[in-house]
Parts: structure tokens; C-alpha cells; sequence
């Protein structure tokens, strides 16, 4: 490999192909988390594991093709549209904790299934519901 570049956006150019790790990417993608990126590398969503280059002297720190991650994040909508939602992505674009939209979760206020990797799947609907109705977080009865 040729000499690796680092752009200002912390994007990496090897042999003229851009690279971004996953923090990089959440930084540049709204509404997606670096935990959303490796869990896709996990599961073998859209080669991006195949594609990987190591960033790190370790070579436990991995970056993706831009190129790849961009065809990934436009496959991951609900048939809408709309971006796939877990707690960590609506707790960014809400600005709020994640222990507030995991209350919301838990409460019923969001409806919620778990998928097989245990994460939550919002559904969107009910997320602006929540959000119209000021964001409660509500607490389980002996914490109030």
C-alpha cells in the first residue's frame, strides 16, 4: 500500500481510496452511531468487513471504504425511508441521555421490539409522539 494521507474530516486516503473509521463515519453521518457501524462489520452487512484496513499499530482499530459505508447507510431504512432507529440514534437527534429513551422504551411511551442482537428497534411513529409530548422520561414507581 502507498502512503496513507489524513484529511482534515479524519477521513484516510490509501491508494486513492478514502477510508473512515467508525467514529469518523458517526461523526459525518447523522443519526448514526459507531456501535450501528460495528455491529454491521459484526454481522457481515455490505462487505465493509472484508474491506477493512487497520489503522491502529494493533491493528485493532479498523477503517472502512467510504464508499462502502455510504451504499450500507442507504440500505439501512424501514422501507420508508427512514433510518433504523435504537436508543443511542434518538437520544443524539433528541439531545437527551440514553437512559431517558430507554425509560420511554421500558415505560411503553416508545414502542420497541429487541432484536436478535439485543438491540431495540424504535418505532419512528412513536418516537414523535414522544417527542411531541416534551420527552417524558418516566421512572418505574419506587424511583420517583
Amino acid at each position: 500500500m502507498s502512503a496513507a494521507t489524513d484529511q482534515k474530516n479524519g477521513v484516510i486516503t490509501i491508494d486513492g481510496r478514502d477510508y473512515a473509521t467508525p467514529a469518523v463515519w458517526a461523526d459525518m453521518t447523522p443519526g448514526v452511531t459507531a456501535d450501528q457501524v460495528r455491529r454491521a462489520v459484526m454481522i457481515g452487512e455490505g462487505g465493509l468487513a472484508d474491506e477493512a484496513v487497520p489503522v491502529s499499530p494493533g491493528g485493532k482499530i479498523k477503517a472502512y471504504p467510504v464508499d462502502l459505508l455510504a451504499a450500507w447507510e442507504a440500505t439501512r431504512d424501514d422501507g420508508r425511508g427512514q433510518p433504523r432507529a435504537d436508543c443511542s440514534t434518538v437520544a443524539k437527534a433528541c439531545k437527551v441521555s440514553k437512559m431517558r429513551v430507554w425509560r420511554a422504551v421500558n415505560a411503553g411511551v416508545i414502542k420497541a421490539v429487541r432484536d436478535d442482537f439485543g438491540r431495540w428497534e424504535l418505532d419512528p411513529s412513536s418516537v414523535e409522539q414522544w417527542k411531541a409530548a416534551g420527552m417524558p422520561g418516566p421512572r418505574a414507581a419506587g424511583h420517583q
